[in-house]
C-alpha cells in the first residue's frame, strides 16, 4: 500500500479534491503535524476491507485459542466457525 504524506494545513486546503487523490499507487494519505503522522485517510473500501479482515484474524485467534484450551473439541464450537482453507483465504483478503 502506497501512502502519501501532506501536512495538516495542505489537508485543510486539499479536503475537497482528496477523492481525486486516491489510484492504484496511492491507497491512502498520511497527515502529518509537526512532521509527525497524526491521521491517515483512505478509501471507504479500504477502510471496510481492513475492518473485515481484522474481524476473520480475530475469529482465527479464538478458534486458536479454544484448541489449546480444549474448547474446540465440542462439536456446537467446531461446527460454527468450520470453513476450508480456501474459504479463510478468500475472508482474509489472501
Amino acid at each position: 500500500m502506497k501512502e502519501r504524506i501532506i501536512s495538516l494545513p495542505e489537508a485543510r486546503r486539499m479536503l475537497t479534491r482528496m477523492p481525486e487523490q486516491f489510484s492504484k499507487e496511492c491507497t491512502a494519505i498520511v497527515i502529518t503535524r509537526n512532521n509527525q503522522p497524526i491521521m491517515s485517510i483512505m478509501p471507504y473500501e479500504t477502510h471496510q476491507a481492513l475492518l473485515e479482515n481484522i474481524a476473520s484474524l480475530q475469529t482465527l485467534l479464538e478458534i486458536m485459542a479454544g484448541k489449546e484450551t480444549g474448547e474446540a473439541s465440542k462439536p456446537e464450537k467446531a461446527r460454527a466457525h468450520r470453513a476450508s482453507w480456501e474459504e479463510f483465504q478468500k475472508e482474509v483478503g489472501w
